[in-house]
Protein backbone atom coordinates (compact mmCIF):
# COMPACT_ATOMS: atom_id res chain seq x y z
CA UNK A 1 0.00 0.00 0.00
CA UNK A 2 2.91 2.37 0.76
CA UNK A 3 4.58 1.68 -2.30
CA UNK A 4 1.25 2.30 -4.17
CA UNK A 5 1.30 5.61 -2.88
CA UNK A 6 4.87 6.48 -3.12
CA UNK A 7 4.39 5.22 -6.99
CA UNK A 8 0.99 8.20 -7.20
CA UNK A 9 2.95 10.61 -5.67
CA UNK A 10 6.19 10.13 -8.60
CA UNK A 11 3.16 10.16 -11.04
CA UNK A 12 1.78 13.46 -9.80
CA UNK A 13 5.14 15.03 -9.32
CA UNK A 14 6.27 14.06 -13.26
CA UNK A 15 3.06 15.48 -14.09
CA UNK A 16 3.18 18.57 -12.37
CA UNK A 17 6.98 19.19 -13.52
CA UNK A 18 6.37 18.49 -17.50
CA UNK A 19 2.81 20.62 -18.03
CA UNK A 20 4.93 23.27 -15.65
CA UNK A 21 7.85 23.21 -18.42
CA UNK A 22 5.06 23.47 -20.85
CA UNK A 23 2.91 26.42 -19.53
CA UNK A 24 5.85 28.41 -18.95
CA UNK A 25 7.40 27.86 -22.10
CA UNK A 26 4.09 28.61 -23.69
CA UNK A 27 4.18 32.42 -21.70
CA UNK A 28 7.83 33.11 -22.90
CA UNK A 29 7.63 32.72 -26.33
CA UNK A 30 3.69 34.16 -26.94
CA UNK A 31 5.29 37.30 -29.33
CA UNK A 32 7.49 34.80 -30.88
CA UNK A 33 4.32 32.13 -31.93
CA UNK A 34 2.25 34.81 -32.75
CA UNK A 35 5.10 36.13 -35.48
CA UNK A 36 4.72 32.71 -36.24
CA UNK A 37 1.30 32.56 -37.40
CA UNK A 38 2.36 35.90 -39.12
CA UNK A 39 4.82 34.27 -41.08
CA UNK A 40 2.36 31.43 -42.08
CA UNK A 41 0.22 33.77 -43.90
CA UNK A 42 2.79 35.64 -45.34
CA UNK A 43 3.93 32.31 -47.09
CA UNK A 44 0.24 31.71 -47.74
CA UNK A 45 0.22 35.37 -49.41
CA UNK A 46 -3.07 36.25 -47.01
CA UNK A 47 -2.86 39.76 -46.33
CA UNK A 48 -2.22 40.69 -42.33
CA UNK A 49 -4.15 44.37 -43.45
CA UNK A 50 -7.52 44.57 -44.10
CA UNK A 51 -7.56 47.17 -46.53
CA UNK A 52 -5.61 49.64 -47.60
CA UNK A 53 -7.79 53.10 -47.82
CA UNK A 54 -7.25 54.24 -51.62
CA UNK A 55 -5.59 51.70 -52.94
CA UNK A 56 -6.00 47.97 -54.52
CA UNK A 57 -5.30 45.21 -52.15
CA UNK A 58 -2.71 43.65 -53.97
CA UNK A 59 -0.17 40.85 -52.82
CA UNK A 60 2.54 40.03 -54.40
CA UNK A 61 3.96 36.94 -53.18
CA UNK A 62 7.40 37.54 -53.25
CA UNK A 63 8.10 34.96 -49.54
CA UNK A 64 6.61 32.25 -51.86
CA UNK A 65 8.73 32.60 -54.85
CA UNK A 66 11.71 32.60 -52.88
CA UNK A 67 11.12 29.68 -50.63
CA UNK A 68 10.02 27.53 -53.06
CA UNK A 69 12.99 28.40 -55.15
CA UNK A 70 15.45 27.61 -52.23
CA UNK A 71 13.81 24.33 -51.45
CA UNK A 72 14.04 22.76 -54.63
CA UNK A 73 17.51 23.96 -55.39
CA UNK A 74 18.68 21.79 -52.11
CA UNK A 75 16.10 19.01 -52.60
CA UNK A 76 17.93 18.94 -56.14
CA UNK A 77 21.44 18.76 -54.27
CA UNK A 78 20.66 16.09 -52.13
CA UNK A 79 18.60 13.81 -54.64
CA UNK A 80 20.45 14.31 -58.16
CA UNK A 81 21.86 11.14 -57.78
CA UNK A 82 19.75 7.94 -57.67
CA UNK A 83 22.01 6.46 -54.83
CA UNK A 84 22.55 9.42 -52.51
CA UNK A 85 23.96 7.09 -49.95
CA UNK A 86 26.72 5.25 -50.50
CA UNK A 87 29.12 3.01 -48.35
CA UNK A 88 32.76 2.81 -48.23
CA UNK A 89 34.42 -0.05 -46.99
CA UNK A 90 37.08 0.26 -45.26
CA UNK A 91 38.84 -3.59 -45.81
CA UNK A 92 38.69 -5.40 -49.08
CA UNK A 93 36.56 -8.31 -46.63
CA UNK A 94 34.32 -5.44 -45.95
CA UNK A 95 33.13 -5.05 -49.57
CA UNK A 96 30.05 -7.25 -49.17
CA UNK A 97 28.71 -5.88 -45.88
CA UNK A 98 29.22 -2.44 -47.25
CA UNK A 99 26.68 -3.44 -50.42
CA UNK A 100 24.23 -5.25 -48.28
CA UNK A 101 23.99 -2.46 -45.70
CA UNK A 102 23.72 0.09 -48.37
CA UNK A 103 21.21 -1.93 -49.93
CA UNK A 104 19.17 -2.46 -46.69
CA UNK A 105 19.72 1.20 -46.07
CA UNK A 106 18.03 2.31 -49.10
CA UNK A 107 15.30 0.42 -48.81
CA UNK A 108 14.49 1.60 -45.47
CA UNK A 109 14.77 5.00 -46.68
CA UNK A 110 12.39 4.37 -49.35
CA UNK A 111 9.29 2.32 -47.55
CA UNK A 112 9.80 5.45 -45.37
CA UNK A 113 8.99 7.72 -48.12
CA UNK A 114 12.23 9.54 -47.58
CA UNK A 115 11.79 12.12 -50.70
CA UNK A 116 8.55 13.54 -49.46
CA UNK A 117 9.44 14.08 -46.08
CA UNK A 118 12.67 15.51 -46.89
CA UNK A 119 10.93 18.52 -48.53
CA UNK A 120 8.23 19.21 -46.19
CA UNK A 121 11.86 19.00 -43.73
CA UNK A 122 13.38 21.57 -46.35
CA UNK A 123 10.23 23.53 -46.72
CA UNK A 124 9.26 24.60 -42.85
CA UNK A 125 13.36 25.27 -42.21
CA UNK A 126 13.19 27.14 -45.17
CA UNK A 127 9.79 29.44 -44.13
CA UNK A 128 10.28 29.38 -39.96
CA UNK A 129 14.04 29.22 -39.89
CA UNK A 130 13.91 25.84 -37.89
CA UNK A 131 12.37 22.20 -37.97
CA UNK A 132 12.22 19.97 -35.80
CA UNK A 133 11.42 15.97 -36.49
CA UNK A 134 12.42 12.44 -35.84
CA UNK A 135 12.75 9.07 -36.55
CA UNK A 136 10.56 6.28 -34.85
CA UNK A 137 10.10 2.50 -35.66
CA UNK A 138 6.65 1.25 -36.28
CA UNK A 139 6.31 -2.27 -35.36
CA UNK A 140 3.54 -4.19 -34.68
CA UNK A 141 2.78 -8.19 -34.02
CA UNK A 142 -0.12 -10.22 -34.66
CA UNK A 143 0.10 -12.55 -31.26
CA UNK A 144 -2.66 -14.92 -32.80
CA UNK A 145 -0.25 -15.87 -35.73
CA UNK A 146 2.78 -15.04 -34.22
CA UNK A 147 4.02 -12.81 -37.17
CA UNK A 148 5.10 -9.55 -37.53
CA UNK A 149 2.72 -7.23 -39.20
CA UNK A 150 4.58 -4.26 -39.38
CA UNK A 151 8.07 -3.34 -39.25
CA UNK A 152 9.49 0.42 -41.02
CA UNK A 153 11.03 3.40 -39.46
CA UNK A 154 9.16 6.69 -39.91
CA UNK A 155 10.03 10.37 -39.91
CA UNK A 156 7.48 12.52 -38.12
CA UNK A 157 7.96 16.10 -38.86
CA UNK A 158 6.40 18.40 -36.07
CA UNK A 159 4.96 21.79 -36.03
CA UNK A 160 7.11 24.63 -33.80
CA UNK A 161 4.24 25.73 -32.15
CA UNK A 162 3.99 22.07 -30.84
CA UNK A 163 7.62 22.19 -29.63
CA UNK A 164 8.83 23.42 -26.24
CA UNK A 165 12.71 23.62 -25.00
CA UNK A 166 15.23 26.02 -24.24
CA UNK A 167 15.67 28.27 -26.96
CA UNK A 168 18.57 30.01 -25.26
CA UNK A 169 20.55 26.95 -26.55
CA UNK A 170 21.48 25.68 -29.90
CA UNK A 171 22.06 22.54 -30.60
CA UNK A 172 19.92 19.70 -29.13
CA UNK A 173 22.76 17.49 -27.83
CA UNK A 174 23.36 20.26 -24.94
CA UNK A 175 19.22 20.60 -24.34
CA UNK A 176 18.51 19.56 -20.72
CA UNK A 177 14.63 18.27 -21.97
CA UNK A 178 12.34 18.60 -25.34
CA UNK A 179 8.58 18.56 -25.27
CA UNK A 180 6.40 17.40 -28.24
CA UNK A 181 2.42 18.27 -27.91
CA UNK A 182 0.52 15.56 -29.32
CA UNK A 183 -2.83 15.91 -30.66
CA UNK A 184 -5.05 12.03 -29.65
CA UNK A 185 -8.14 10.76 -30.28
CA UNK A 186 -9.40 7.92 -27.45
CA UNK A 187 -8.40 5.57 -30.10
CA UNK A 188 -5.06 6.45 -30.20
CA UNK A 189 -4.58 6.21 -26.60
CA UNK A 190 -6.68 3.07 -26.30
CA UNK A 191 -4.57 1.93 -29.18
CA UNK A 192 -0.98 2.60 -27.35
CA UNK A 193 -2.36 1.63 -24.47
CA UNK A 194 -3.04 -2.12 -25.82
CA UNK A 195 0.80 -2.05 -27.20
CA UNK A 196 1.62 -1.10 -23.07
CA UNK A 197 3.52 1.86 -23.99
CA UNK A 198 0.49 3.35 -21.79
CA UNK A 199 -0.42 2.35 -18.51
CA UNK A 200 -4.48 0.70 -18.23
CA UNK A 201 -4.83 2.32 -14.74
CA UNK A 202 -3.72 5.68 -15.82
CA UNK A 203 -6.07 5.37 -19.19
CA UNK A 204 -8.91 4.45 -17.10
CA UNK A 205 -7.86 7.56 -14.75
CA UNK A 206 -8.12 9.77 -18.27
CA UNK A 207 -11.32 8.75 -19.24
CA UNK A 208 -12.82 8.80 -15.97
CA UNK A 209 -11.84 12.36 -14.38
CA UNK A 210 -14.82 14.41 -13.92
CA UNK A 211 -12.91 18.13 -14.04
CA UNK A 212 -13.62 18.36 -17.96
CA UNK A 213 -9.73 19.17 -18.76
CA UNK A 214 -9.17 15.85 -20.58
CA UNK A 215 -10.74 17.00 -24.14
CA UNK A 216 -9.75 19.73 -26.35
CA UNK A 217 -10.04 21.07 -29.38
CA UNK A 218 -6.91 22.55 -31.70
CA UNK A 219 -5.12 25.10 -30.37
CA UNK A 220 -6.39 28.49 -30.60
CA UNK A 221 -3.26 29.35 -33.44
CA UNK A 222 -3.65 26.78 -35.11
CA UNK A 223 -7.63 27.32 -35.59
CA UNK A 224 -6.74 30.83 -36.25
CA UNK A 225 -4.43 29.62 -39.15
CA UNK A 226 -7.07 27.24 -40.90
CA UNK A 227 -9.52 30.32 -40.52
CA UNK A 228 -7.28 32.45 -42.16
CA UNK A 229 -7.33 30.30 -45.52
CA UNK A 230 -11.26 30.07 -45.16
CA UNK A 231 -11.60 26.97 -43.39
CA UNK A 232 -14.70 27.15 -40.73
CA UNK A 233 -12.74 24.60 -38.02
CA UNK A 234 -14.71 25.43 -35.38
CA UNK A 235 -17.74 24.23 -37.55
CA UNK A 236 -16.00 20.55 -37.29
CA UNK A 237 -16.89 17.66 -34.80
CA UNK A 238 -13.55 16.96 -33.78
CA UNK A 239 -12.47 16.13 -29.88
CA UNK A 240 -9.17 15.40 -29.01
CA UNK A 241 -6.80 14.87 -26.15
CA UNK A 242 -3.75 17.11 -25.67
CA UNK A 243 -0.44 14.65 -24.35
CA UNK A 244 3.07 16.37 -23.78
CA UNK A 245 5.94 13.70 -24.34
CA UNK A 246 8.71 14.62 -22.46
CA UNK A 247 12.28 13.59 -23.55
CA UNK A 248 15.26 14.41 -20.86
CA UNK A 249 16.48 13.30 -17.05
CA UNK A 250 14.22 13.24 -14.29
CA UNK A 251 15.01 11.40 -10.41
CA UNK A 252 16.08 7.34 -11.18
CA UNK A 253 13.21 7.59 -8.48
CA UNK A 254 10.64 8.18 -10.43
CA UNK A 255 11.47 5.55 -13.44
CA UNK A 256 13.42 2.78 -11.79
CA UNK A 257 11.44 0.34 -9.57
CA UNK A 258 14.03 -1.16 -7.58
CA UNK A 259 15.34 2.60 -6.11
CA UNK A 260 14.26 3.29 -2.67
CA UNK A 261 13.51 7.03 -1.24
CA UNK A 262 16.65 6.11 1.24
CA UNK A 263 19.18 5.02 -1.77
CA UNK A 264 22.26 7.46 -2.64
CA UNK A 265 21.11 7.49 -6.03
CA UNK A 266 17.76 8.42 -5.83
CA UNK A 267 17.70 11.37 -6.78
CA UNK A 268 20.25 10.91 -9.77
CA UNK A 269 19.38 12.30 -12.88
CA UNK A 270 18.98 9.43 -16.00
CA UNK A 271 17.52 9.75 -19.47
CA UNK A 272 13.80 9.63 -19.68
CA UNK A 273 10.13 9.73 -21.44
CA UNK A 274 7.48 10.29 -19.90
CA UNK A 275 3.77 11.11 -21.53
CA UNK A 276 1.60 13.57 -19.86
CA UNK A 277 -2.38 14.91 -20.37
CA UNK A 278 -3.43 18.27 -20.03
CA UNK A 279 -5.22 17.04 -17.45
CA UNK A 280 -2.14 16.13 -16.03
CA UNK A 281 -2.51 12.30 -15.94
CA UNK A 282 0.80 10.92 -16.88
CA UNK A 283 0.07 7.48 -18.66
CA UNK A 284 4.01 6.72 -19.47
CA UNK A 285 6.99 6.85 -17.36
CA UNK A 286 9.90 5.50 -18.00
CA UNK A 287 13.98 5.03 -18.95
CA UNK A 288 15.04 6.33 -22.25
CA UNK A 289 15.19 3.29 -24.29
CA UNK A 290 17.52 4.27 -26.90
CA UNK A 291 21.15 3.10 -26.70
CA UNK A 292 22.61 6.24 -27.18
CA UNK A 293 20.37 8.14 -24.04
CA UNK A 294 19.77 11.29 -26.16
CA UNK A 295 17.17 13.29 -26.79
CA UNK A 296 15.94 11.33 -30.08
CA UNK A 297 15.33 14.58 -31.63
CA UNK A 298 16.25 16.11 -34.98
CA UNK A 299 16.88 19.90 -35.00
CA UNK A 300 17.69 22.02 -37.73
CA UNK A 301 17.99 25.72 -38.23
CA UNK A 302 18.32 27.41 -42.02
CA UNK A 303 20.63 29.90 -40.79
CA UNK A 304 21.64 29.43 -37.45
CA UNK A 305 21.80 32.18 -34.84
CA UNK A 306 24.96 31.59 -32.68
CA UNK A 307 23.32 30.27 -28.99
CA UNK A 308 19.88 30.42 -29.96
CA UNK A 309 17.55 27.24 -30.38
CA UNK A 310 15.18 29.18 -33.80
CA UNK A 311 17.11 29.44 -36.53
CA UNK A 312 16.27 33.01 -39.30
CA UNK A 313 14.23 31.61 -41.61
CA UNK A 314 12.98 33.39 -44.83
CA UNK A 315 9.58 34.97 -44.31
CA UNK A 316 10.97 36.82 -40.99
CA UNK A 317 14.23 38.05 -43.88
CA UNK A 318 12.34 39.13 -45.68
CA UNK A 319 9.27 40.48 -43.54
CA UNK A 320 9.89 44.41 -44.46
CA UNK A 321 10.67 43.97 -47.72
CA UNK A 322 7.45 41.68 -48.65
CA UNK A 323 5.54 44.40 -46.83
CA UNK A 324 7.43 47.40 -48.80
CA UNK A 325 6.44 45.36 -51.99
CA UNK A 326 2.63 45.55 -51.41
CA UNK A 327 2.67 49.07 -50.07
Amino acid sequence: MAEDKLNELYLTQAADYVTTLWTNHQMATTIFRSRLNDFYKQYRGIPNRKNYDGLAIVFINETLSAVESIVAQEFHTLFSESKYLMFKPREETDEENASLSEALIHYYLDIMDLESKVADHLRQRAKYGTTVGKVVWEHEEDNVNNKIKKSKPRLELYDLLDCAFDSAIGDIEDMPWFIIRKRMTKDDILERQRRTLYSKVQVDKLFTSKDGKQTFEFLNNMKQRLMSTGIMYHLMDQTIIEVYEFWGKVPRLWVDEDVKPEDDTAQELVPSVIEVSESKVTMRMERNRHSHQEIPIALDQYIKVDGEGYGLGVCEITESLQQILND
